[in-house]
């Protein structure tokens, strides 16, 4: 594997970007990927802060009934086809 650097490639070209990123969003170069570390734990570090990612997920109005619907119909589903299983009732 040659681990020499590409002399094609300029430094000029690694700072161009072809993606919009949001306002106040800034792109960090290759000599910043070095602030990145993973721990022994295996979560990921910045600069030996941890960087912490959430995405929660809320269910609202119709989602949830139709969450709690589901819900139910699966649990009924399987008691019957428990039931029928073992024996509660007929075929």
């Amino acid at each position: 594997m040659n681990t020499e650097p590409n002399e094609n490639v300029s430094n000029a070209d690694s700072s161009k970007k072809n993606y919009d990123l949001p306002e106040g969003v800034e792109a960090i170069t290759f000599d910043e990927v070095d602030n990145f570390g993973v721990g022994r734990d295996h979560r990921l570090y910045w600069k030996g802060q941890e960087l912490v990612t959430r995405k929660h997920i809320s269910l609202r109005g119709w989602e949830l009934t139709l969450a709690t619907l589901v819900s139910v119909s699966t649990t009924g589903m399987f008691v019957l086809q428990l039931g029928s299983t073992i024996g509660w009732w007929g075929n």
